[in-house]
């Protein structure tokens, strides 16, 4: 995913500025042409911390969270549905969001829904705070004027993306915590405890069993080698940095995660489940397929079903029908492609990807459920066993030196 400086022309004619993450130029074009942009100039940009875009008037510096966006979608909806002025609704909503991003952005899309621009040219303004595949939802409801219908779609398929997010981080931190937990006892182990009977068994010139003897020289790794551990937590660290900033090897990184046995099936659920929830919200807005295609493959945060997806949009743009294309791919589950196939000869495809997504969302939380009741006895008997095995391994000799003073004492 990289950075990239713009500068284009809106629809009526009023020249802007800013920047915009894509995962390549191609993908930047087409995300500011949804949103109604024609690119004059695009440049990538190295982003850190000081090259980041700061913008000193609204402070629109990164997006909002959900737990921000939700009830703004809702109360938009509510007001909407109410028959409110979209100028007076803005207003409203203005009063009743904290002081932040997302409420300096709701006044200015106000006063620019106030000057005459329709409301989803005016969220374009502010990629940062209204993706684009919020904007688009807008528009589109604008146009079918189902704005309220819209705006409450667009705030469940927000509760389900965090809820799926949610349960996924849910799943990985225990193994996280229990895996620091087991290194940090070993480490301890190592420096601390294991040293102490070293020079006991120096002293007596014991024969060591090959488990004391891995033990001892991973101790004296740790304690007077520690550096080549360092710079292999480096190098390590080095890498994942380059995978997350190099754009082709995120691809491949999000390849390589479907295939991890155990949690490849869940990021494999959670790419289905995501994939079709959001087809399905932007098929039943009435958006264009090819336009829906490529938001949600703008949306999806794995690279390499993204990628699929581009490939059904080009598929769809030659003649070809939804199902076969998602079948061409290899990316996405016989199931999928089935209920799509169903969708489109019934003429229900909005509601038959709503079934695949409500399937596999079940599936996920049924899948994290079993995977945490697992997790938790696997390991806990890990970390028992790696401590069990650095104590075993000092004790052994000890024994040994037990026994060898007993036979003396009997002689």
């Amino acid at each position: 995913m990289g950075v990239y400086q713009y500068e284009a022309m809106a629809v009526r004619g009023k020249r802007s500025q800013g920047r915009i993450e894509a995962e390549d130029e191609a993908a930047a074009v087409r995300q500011l042409s949804e949103q109604g942009l024609y690119v004059v100039e695009l440049r990538p940009v190295d982003e850190s911390l000081w090259t980041r875009e700061i913008n000193v008037d609204l402070g629109l510096f990164s997006g909002v969270k959900r737990e921000q966006f939700v009830p703004f979608c809702r109360q938009f909806a509510t007001l909407v549905r109410a028959g409110v002025p979209l100028v007076t609704a803005l207003e409203v909503l203005y009063e009743q969001t904290e002081k932040g991003v997302l409420q300096n952005a709701i006044a200015q899309v106000g006063a620019s829904v106030r000057d005459g621009r329709p409301l989803w040219e005016s969220l374009a303004e502010y990629p940062r705070v209204f993706p684009a595949l919020f904007v688009q939802m807008v528009r589109a409801g604008e146009a079918s004027g189902t704005l309220d219908e819209v705006l409450e779609n667009t705030a469940g398929y927000q509760e389900r993306q965090r809820e799926t997010v949610e349960k996924i981080r849910s799943a990985m931190i225990y193994p996280i915590v229990v895996a620091v937990m087991a290194i940090l006892v070993s480490i301890f182990l190592l420096l601390r405890v294991i040293p102490t009977f070293v020079t006991v068994f120096a002293a007596q010139h014991l024969q060591l069993p090959w488990p004391t003897r891995v033990v001892l020289g991973a101790s004296s790794l740790v304690s007077h080698r520690w550096y080549i551990g360092l710079s292999v937590f480096g190098v390590l660290v080095g890498a994942i940095l380059f995978v997350n900033r190099h754009g082709p090897s995120l691809y491949w990184r999000d390849r390589l995660l479907l295939r991890v046995p155990v949690f490849g099936q869940l990021f494999e659920k959670r790419a289905m489940a995501q994939v079709s929830r959001t087809l399905a919200m932007l098929f039943h807005a009435a958006l264009p397929a090819l336009q829906a295609i490529a938001l949600s493959a703008d949306a999806v945060g794995n690279r390499y079903v993204a990628r699929a997806l581009r490939q059904v949009r080009d598929a769809l743009g030659d003649g070809g029908s939804l199902s076969g294309a998602l079948r061409e791919t290899g990316a996405f589950s016989p199931m999928m492609v089935q209920m799509v196939r169903v969708g489109e000869t019934t003429g229900h495809l909005d509601e038959m990807l709503g079934k695949v997504a409500d399937f596999y969302e079940s599936e996920l939380a049924m899948f994290v459920d079993r995977l945490k009741q697992l997790m938790e006895p696997l390991l806990t008997a890990l970390l028992a066993g790696v401590v069990g095995i650095i104590v075993l391994a000092a004790l052994l000799p000890m024994f040994s030196l037990y026994q060898g003073m007993s036979s003396a004492t009997g002689m």
